[in-house]
């Protein structure tokens, strides 16, 4: 039995250094993929700027300018998931799929919905210059679709297990007495009956 259990062990034990290895790969290409972005925007920028100039003809934002905008967005919502990735490779697996989904999405979807949002509002600024206000709906989609995964993030931080330890719930481990309340007042006195 025993035997069997370590044959088990390291299999696990070779599964998450594969998985490792896989998300160290991933990490570094969203890194690559962030440099390029930002590159290319910046080489963009640059390029337009020395060619055109700081006039704008009309009074409108060049479409360069809001495209390169649009990349910094993006490529800051890559940048965020590449952190969330290299932060997760750093700490052991310990713990529930819910503890570690509560651990490291939350921040991860607050991005998302900040690019998404930023993107819509580029998109009211870019459709409004056009004077065409049927063209403004799909911006007020894209922003309802990031509050809805604001509220959706919500209820599933309300609704999703607390931290666990060791199959406890923190609360418990902290109280292991059910019928002894914790008080958090300094001097509390001594315990009613």
């Amino acid at each position: 039995m025993a035997n069997h259990l370590y044959r088990l062990y390291k299999k696990l034990q070779n599964k998450r250094a594969n998985t490792l290895m896989f998300l160290g790969v991933f990490s570094l290409f969203l890194m690559v993929v962030t440099a390029l972005i930002l590159i290319s925007s910046a080489v963009s920028v640059a390029a337009y700027v020395i060619i055109e100039g700081f006039t704008y003809p009309n009074n409108e934002i060049p479409e360069v300018i809001t495209n390169a905008i649009s990349n910094l967005i993006v490529a800051l919502a890559i940048y965020e998931l590449q952190r969330a990735l290299s932060h997760e490779l750093r700490k052991p697996a310990i713990g529930e799929v819910t503890h570690i989904l509560r651990r490291s999405t939350p921040r991860f979807i607050v991005v998302v919905c900040v690019a998404l949002s930023l993107e819509g509002l580029i998109f009211v600024i870019k459709f409004g210059q056009t004077g065409k206000a049927e063209l403004l709906v799909y911006p007020a989609l894209i922003i309802l679709a990031a509050a809805i995964l604001l509220i959706c993030l919500g209820l599933f931080l309300r609704f999703a297990p607390e931290e666990t330890v060791a199959g406890h719930l923190v609360e418990e481990v902290k109280n292991p007495e059910p019928n002894i309340a914790i008080s958090t007042e300094k001097n509390p006195g001594p315990p009613k009956k």
